[in-house]
């Protein structure tokens, strides 16, 4: 049905019958539903200027905070690889998609993260990451927590990759505090199986936001003045190979006609998520060894 609508005319009345609010573990006053409601069909809707304006405009305000901390000096920042990744969502004859993932450590992380990148991305949307969120303004896809892998937003990034656009996913699903790596929700397995072409996938480790937006603040500011500066570390991975793991996945679905199709679908999403873990947790032991 996404894949239907996208770029198309769409409709309350058409969408939202496909969008139960009620299926996740949390609770939505009216409002919220209809104001996510609203912003789940503007994601899908051919954009008209004021809104790809104002969507621009988001993404250069919300980005540029982390710049401005930066600036000013309040936070010490180490980025490593940026360049690298910076060539790829650049690259001009670039022809694959681009899934990024992170570990989860703040309410902000998405879109500060994004700050210590140059303003060729972070204010030109064709460039600019879509991610799975709440609102979609700002190219975020709104998404239903515990809603499961097959809801419409998932659906959507699926779409979006079809037309080579960056998506970025945070797999753990929810702001993970403990200093640890949770284990990965199966949604982002669905999206590279599912992809029609493979995408260019980076892992991003950071570390920071959790000390400078902690979610025992109850008003969500950002904690900025203690006794020693805040430390912001980033890390862009390279990109990861699971050619053979979906060449294999591919030639199962094709020609073992007696195998399970959701036994299959099951195995391989494990096979990817476990590898996606490993692979941000190596970042993650870098940062702890250069400490």
């Amino acid at each position: 049905m996404v894949s239907e609508t996208l770029g198309k005319k769409a409709t309350y009345s058409s969408i939202v019958p496909y969008r139960d609010h009620n299926v996740g573990p949390r609770s939505y006053s009216k409002c919220t539903v209809r104001a996510q409601d609203y912003f789940w069909i503007k994601s899908q809707q051919s954009k008209p200027l004021w809104y790809r304006l104002a969507s621009r405009a988001i993404i250069g305000c919300t980005t540029g905070l982390l710049r401005t901390i930066i600036g000013l000096g309040l936070v010490k920042t180490t980025v490593v690889n940026r360049e690298a990744f910076v060539s790829i969502i650049t690259d001009p004859k670039r022809i694959a998609p681009v899934l990024t993932f992170s570990n989860h450590i703040s309410t902000f992380d998405d879109p500060a993260i994004w700050g210590v990148l140059p303003k060729t991305i972070t204010q030109n949307p064709e460039y600019m990451r879509w991610t799975l969120a709440f609102f979609s303004m700002g190219q975020v896809i709104p998404t239903i927590r515990g809603a499961g892998i097959y809801q419409s937003a998932v659906d959507l990034a699926i779409s979006l990759l079809g037309y080579n656009k960056w998506v970025h996913i945070f797999p753990e699903g929810y702001v993970n505090q403990n200093g640890t790596i949770d284990r990965f929700k199966w949604g982002i397995s669905r999206i590279i199986l599912e992809s029609d072409s493979v995408p260019i996938i980076i892992p991003i480790f950071h570390a920071g936001l959790d000390e400078v937006f902690p979610l025992t603040n109850k008003h969500r500011y950002p904690v900025l003045f203690s006794e020693e500066k805040k430390h912001i570390y980033i890390e862009f991975g390279n990109p990861i190979d699971l050619s053979k793991t979906l060449d294999e996945y591919n030639y199962i679905k094709k020609e073992r006609l007696d195998i399970d199709k959701n036994e299959l679908d099951i195995k391989f999403r494990i096979m990817i998520t476990q590898r996606l873990s490993e692979e941000l947790e190596k970042l993650k032991i870098n940062y702890e060894s250069a400490k």
